[in-house]
């Protein structure tokens, strides 16, 4: 029922449906903007793809940088008002991935929301290629690594051994010293469980609440 890939990505014998982890922090920002019913939901890695759509929808709010309207961070945009907008959201690590996986049937997960992805994939009967994202969509890392393996029922939930065994994660280093752009914040919102109750899909590079 499940296959695990991990970067780099040899993805030859990736399926049609696809899970893709990215703990750290694209998932996170994902659930946060989608619980805030946007109007519609763009990610991708490719700048020039953001900035031509802006240009074309300048009252969007774009997401993933300091030179945004928001940096890539759950925290910063926990409070902001989202709904019906347009959100344009450049990421390095699962934007690549949904560039790369267009017209695949696409779920994005993390811990935020992997119980309901879980439930969604069970209702499906389908085979699932899970892909750890990583580090930019390059190298692997711990967190996506641990999150698939709560996903396929490796790992029981639990929010102590979550912390207790990502607490040295190289990934973490650049949460040290608390910049504007990653504030420890992030860490405590990406690594709580089920921030959400709802699975969340992708076509596209547009990301909606899984039915």
């Amino acid at each position: 029922m499940y296959e695990v890939y991990e970067q780099p990505l040899d993805d030859t014998s990736v399926g049609e449906n696809v899970i893709l982890i990215d703990v750290l922090r694209a998932a996170t920002m994902a659930s946060i903007i989608l619980s805030k019913n946007p109007l519609s939901y763009f990610v991708s890695a490719k700048d020039n793809k953001i900035d031509d759509l802006y240009s074309k929808n300048t009252s969007a709010l774009t997401v993933g940088s300091s030179e945004y309207t928001y940096p890539n961070s759950p925290s910063r945009i926990w409070d902001a008002e989202l709904k019906d907008k347009l959100i344009l959201h450049r990421s390095h690590a699962l934007g690549s991935m949904l560039d790369r996986y267009t017209n695949r049937n696409v779920l994005v997960c993390g811990f935020c929301n992997v119980e309901a992805t879980s439930d969604y994939i069970k209702n499906s009967n389908k085979d699932w290629s899970i892909i750890c994202c990583g580090f930019r969509g390059e190298e692997r890392n711990e967190e996506d690594k641990y999150c698939a393996s709560i996903l396929t029922d490796s790992v029981q939930q639990d929010q102590n051994e979550i912390y207790k065994n990502l607490q040295n994660s190289v990934s973490l280093k650049i949460f040290e010293d608390n910049l504007p752009d990653y504030p420890k914040k992030d860490i405590e919102l990406c690594f709580t469980l089920n921030l959400v109750s709802f699975a969340i899909t992708a076509k596209n590079n547009i990301l909606t609440k899984g039915e």
